[in-house]
């Protein structure tokens, strides 16, 4: 199939028509066709810039499968106001290193680069860097919290503070430091908080005391809205040199973890296990390893691993409804009301002739050289069907195509069937296993299906080493002088290199590229829905991002987006939710009120707090009243619906 007979029109959807002749019967399929023919990566030398200076960057482009692709980029500058500067239409080779110049009077804060492929592409890539006047410091400032959060019962919270040159050499000298609380991206100082502490070899510390802070809140619980930031301020002894820096998002909590059923199927089978991937992180989003959680009904047990991830497997009954799961952490140090929980339903898969396939495996997040050993088991209403089951397919897909079709053997009186699968660099970051077979029972014939999705440890997936040629290049150098480097690399590889000043990062060190966002990028273009199974048999395809067709009635529906249908459908319904509670809420007032009640729900975009929004009403209390009691409540019904789309989102 040739692509270039489809329209370029990224905005028309396109379909394609599979059609498949046999002697039997014939069949047909229509598929939509996706426009993702690859991915974009922009990486700029700095993060940060000044006026005047020029910003050098890279293009790489590569395909869905992450080799080198050749091919005409569309680039686009945009400032912090939104406005294009700048377009570029670039032929790009695999890496393809660009400049932009910025002008004097160019403007201060985030820019925004801009990139997709020039033939029906629909989906831009982006990279971001700050534009802002600075001179680069002589040492850096390293802020830190003996923990991730401020407990609301806790008298203090300690703030460590380490100086160092650029060089190592540690710095002697004065910290000021300040805190303050922060919400809706709008800070408030708490000026009782300033201090000054002496920096000794490098090292101070500070103490935050929990009356300094709540003296600011009329309710305590009203803490819980906010979070905690620190600047600070050291000034070397000599005077010579000043440096600032902070510490922002530090979350005020009930409890130090959250839990997020991450990853974790919304069907189970009757009569068979039930795997679920539990999530849990600290207040900041961070990963929480080693953290012990109990999972309800089965009185469960398991400790998360480094990336925050623990699986548990409940038994279900063969009559069962509706499960209904509650995990818990069980940390020991932490009291009842301390712990954190999270409950969710999950409903029975839905077989039409009482035939099941689970698939499971053991372990958490896996590793490149590992096997992981894939579990097959199936339950029969009738155990005669056994017989007719000889082997189980499957479909192994990654990055939105399918890398692997197989089948894997079934002696005849097994229930439980493994599969051993070494994992390669081509299986980063996740990939879907989904397995099936077809059985007749009485005049009906049938599919039975299940799938699942495996995370895999992100790394390299090539070989890069960057020394010294010598043991004199390993060493300290001397300004004006020069240094060989040595690289190891894969065969016929393409290395692009950077040299940036450390005191750059000590400025910003948010916006720059790294390993993490790159697979994060790739990660967002899997075609699957869910993390697997699926309510049925066409629901377990559709789900993974596959379409089936077959002559007896087993159908998937057809997807008419490039995203998973199911999620465009849940933000259609939230946003008939908020549009039902404006409603509602406004209903609650009448004449003037009701109009200031209105007000107070419209959209936001200064991202200014409620509280300082009434500031410019003039209609008399009673408005300010209605516009600041409705502006609070769409604002928690809208963090709510973020919330919900974000487990959904972590869900996948």
């Amino acid at each position: 199939f040739n692509s270039t007979t489809l329209e370029k029109d990224p905005n028309k959807k396109q379909f394609v028509y599979v059609k498949m002749t046999s002697p039997v019967c014939t069949l047909e399929k229509v598929v939509l066709v996706s426009y993702q023919s690859g991915f974009i990566f922009i990486q700029t030398d700095k993060p940060v810039y000044t006026p005047g200076s020029r910003v050098l960057y890279r293009l790489f482009t590569v395909t869905p499968d992450l080799n080198p692709l050749s091919k005409s980029v569309n680039v686009e500058f945009w400032t912090p106001e939104n406005v294009l500067v700048k377009t570029d239409f670039i032929k790009c080779t695999g890496i393809t290193p660009l400049t932009y110049a910025l002008s004097d009077l160019v403007s201060l804060g985030i820019w925004t680069i801009s990139a997709k492929f020039d033939d029906r592409a629909v989906q831009n890539f982006t990279a971001q860097f700050e534009v802002k006047e600075y001179v680069l410091p002589s040492f850096e400032i390293k802020i830190t919290t003996r923990k991730k959060f401020f407990y609301i019962k806790d008298e203090e919270l300690r703030v460590d503070i380490e100086a160092n040159y650029l060089y190592g050499k540690p710095v002697n000298g004065k910290a000021f430091i300040l805190f303050g609380i922060k919400r809706d991206n709008e800070k408030t100082s708490l000026s009782n908080t300033l201090r000054r502490i002496e920096i000794t070899d490098g090292e101070g510390f500070t103490v935050l005391r929990r009356q300094d802070l709540v003296n600011y809140f009329k309710e305590e619980l009203d803490m819980l809205q906010y979070t905690l930031y620190v600047s600070v301020t050291v000034i070397t002894d000599s005077g010579s040199d000043l440096v600032e820096s902070e510490l922002e998002n530090i979350y005020i909590v009930t409890s130090p973890y959250k839990i997020l059923y991450t990853k974790t199927p919304k069907f189970f089978k009757p009569g068979m296990p039930f795997d679920l991937m539990v999530y849990v992180t600290n207040p900041d989003g961070t990963p929480a390893h080693r953290v012990p959680v109990v999972a309800e009904p089965g009185n469960v047990r398991g400790v998360t691993h480094e990336d925050g991830t623990v699986r548990l497997s409940i038994n279900t009954a063969s009559d069962l409804k509706q499960l209904n799961i509650k995990v818990s952490t069980t940390v020991e140090q932490l009291t009842k009301d301390q712990q954190a929980s999270a409950s969710m339903v999950a409903s029975p898969y839905k077989p039409t002739g009482g035939n099941y396939l689970h698939i499971g495996v053991t372990g958490g997040e896996y590793k490149i050289g590992e096997n992981v050993v894939i579990n097959f088991i199936i339950r029969n209403t009738d155990p005669d069907v056994q017989t007719q089951i000889t082997h189980y397919n499957y479909v192994i897909m990654n990055k939105g195509r399918i890398m692997k079709v197989g089948t894997q053997e079934r002696s005849k009186g097994q229930t439980l069937v493994t599969m051993s699968l070494l994992l390669t660099e081509e299986f980063i970051p996740s990939f879907r296993i989904l397995a099936y077979y077809t059985v007749s029972t009485g005049s009906h014939r049938e599919v039975v299906a299940d799938s699942l999705w495996i995370d895999v440890e992100d790394t390299c997936m090539g070989t890069l080493r960057v020394t010294g040629e010598k043991d004199r290049d390993n060493m300290i150098q001397q300004p004006g002088t020069s240094m060989m480097l040595k690289l190891q690399a894969d065969y016929n590889a393409t290395v692009g290199l950077v040299a940036v000043d450390r005191g750059v990062y000590a400025i910003n060190s948010k916006l720059k590229i790294n390993q993490g966002k790159f697979w994060e990028s790739v990660e967002r273009y899997d075609i699957g829905c869910t993390p697997g199974s699926g309510a049925d048999t066409p629901g377990v395809f559709y789900d993974s991002g596959l379409a089936l067709q077959t002559n007896f009635q087993i159908t998937t529906p057809q997807r008419s987006e490039p995203i998973c249908q199911p999620q465009l459908k849940r933000r259609r319904r939230a946003s008939a939710i908020l549009i039902q509670e404006r409603d509602k809420k406004a209903s609650q007032y009448s004449g003037l009120e009701k109009t200031c009640c209105k007000d107070g729900m419209l959209k936001n975009p200064m991202g200014h707090t409620c509280e300082r929004r009434t500031r410019h009403i003039q209609d008399g209390q009673k408005c300010i009243d209605a516009f600041l009691d409705c502006c609070k409540h769409i604002k928690k019904q809208i963090e709510l619906e973020k919330e919900l789309h974000k487990d959904d989102d972590d869900a996948r």
